[in-house]
């Protein structure tokens, strides 16, 4: 609501408070850290099927996953192949904008079949590869032929997603809520977002 909050939030976050460490540590040369401010989009924040991770190498868009691949989505299922094409037209028609190269880049597709770029990211195994994985599809990565991955069904067993430096972060929240000696290590879908949330927000 008001710059002071917005600081706030920025001070907060341990994203940020990494990357502004890197950047004293390494200085401006090796580590370009620069703050951007954009309007806020509701639908952005609401519709997390409307997020993709796309890769691109010498300006090749080679691969496309859903950006939370860890969630089946009706509608992403529903609408694959008029998504795939909309992602596609888009970036052959701005390509020509982007000054790199090689770029990891996320695109957002409204409700109404908008495109919008979110963010671009270095062409680099640090960023999240989604239903992909550096060490198996580098070569898809850098070569095609063009690929889009998407969950095409729940998952039976959420657990197994979860990464094991998250575990003790789980029990210490269900301990913390006087939850740990009533819930088995198999949770509901329900419980384990609401704590996987919770703890997103407050290491954000």
């Amino acid at each position: 609501n008001n710059g002071k909050q917005a600081i706030d939030y920025l001070c907060a976050s341990m994203r940020i408070s990494s990357d502004l460490s890197k950047a004293l540590t390494f200085g401006d040369k090796l580590f370009y850290a620069r703050l951007a401010i954009r309007q806020w989009d509701d639908e952005i924040a609401n519709r997390p099927q409307g997020e993709f991770r796309a890769f691109v190498y010498k300006k090749q868009l080679n691969a496309i996953t859903q950006y939370f691949d860890n969630c089946y989505f009706e509608e992403i299922n529903e609408n694959y192949e008029t998504i795939k094409q909309s992602i596609i037209q888009f970036f052959e028609q701005n390509k020509h904008l982007i000054s790199q190269m090689n770029f990891v880049i996320d695109f957002f597709v409204c409700a109404n079949g908008q495109i919008k770029i979110i963010e671009l990211n270095p062409f680099h195994q640090g960023a999240g590869a989604g239903l992909f994985t550096w060490k198996n599809d580098r070569q898809l990565f850098m070569n095609g032929p063009l690929e889009f991955r998407i969950r095409t069904q729940i998952k039976q067993n959420i657990m197994d997603d979860i990464p094991k430096r998250w575990e003790s972060f789980i029990y210490d929240y269900l301990k913390s809520k006087q939850l740990a000696n009533r819930i088995s290590k198999y949770f509901t879908i329900t419980i384990i977002t609401t704590i996987i949330l919770t703890i997103s927000i407050n290491f954000m």
